[in-house]
């Protein structure tokens, strides 16, 4: 999910590449300009910005389950997944009956999207949040993703919504510190790993303002859910 590049631009795949074929059928740029940009995008079939996939892995980290909203290759997708395999496998999580259901509460969806409304992230994540919470037992009204939009406020900008990379935000402290900066909001709901999230809130740093916003400075006040 890391970008591509050419020259000091970085290329998404969806709002670089895509668009270039565009561009290229309305005579703005030429064949080789077209053949650089294929050439040079992001890998094939990953995106480096906040589309579906990208938006449910970030989702799904804020709600305790096995996943990461890293780039990779990744050195953190990479310690995280050794560490789930060893609970997984050493009969952990069997022992202690921890199941999905018991990660996937009430709290753990309106942290997800709450984590979904700071990132600017893909509105298609409401179609899945609602299928999974029908999965999961729990009550998800639609007016839910409203209420919530009304109070959480965007903190930042990735493409397609914005100038940003899926990357800028790992490398400015990841989904923990989105979780940091959303703490006075989050509920405590337990994780695959063991810790609550609002430990792993706690614990979250951000490390760049310019990319993950504060509070007080939002790139917007809501959410842009809001009905």
């Amino acid at each position: 999910m890391l970008s591509g590049r050419m020259g000091n631009r970085r290329l998404s795949l969806v709002s670089d590449t895509f668009e270039a074929v565009g561009r290229f059928q309305r005579g703005e740029i030429d064949a080789a300009e077209l053949s650089r940009s294929r050439r040079r995008r992001a890998p094939a079939r990953v995106v480096p910005g906040l589309y579906t996939a990208n938006t449910m892995a970030c989702l799904t980290e804020t709600m305790g389950c096995p996943s990461r909203g890293a780039p990779r290759p990744s050195r953190n997708v990479e310690e995280a997944a050794h560490r789930l395999r060893e609970r997984a496998a050493g009969g952990e999580l069997v022992r202690r009956n921890v199941t999905a259901r018991k990660i996937l509460t009430k709290a753990a969806f309106a942290n997800a999207i709450r984590v979904d409304l700071a990132l600017g992230g893909s509105s298609n994540s409401v179609l899945h949040l609602l299928a999974i919470a029908r999965e999961a037992g729990v009550d998800l009204p639609l007016s839910e993703f409203d209420r919530l939009s009304r109070g959480t406020p965007q903190l930042t900008t990735v493409t397609p919504g914005g100038p940003h990379m899926m990357e800028d935000v790992e490398y400015s402290g990841g989904i923990p510190a989105i979780l940091n900066r959303l703490l006075p909001f989050l509920k405590k709901n337990p994780t695959v790993s063991g810790e609550e999230i609002t430990a792993i809130a706690r614990r979250g740093r951000v490390l760049d303002d310019g990319i993950i916003r504060t509070l007080k400075a939002p790139v917007r006040n809501e959410g842009g859910w809001r009905s």
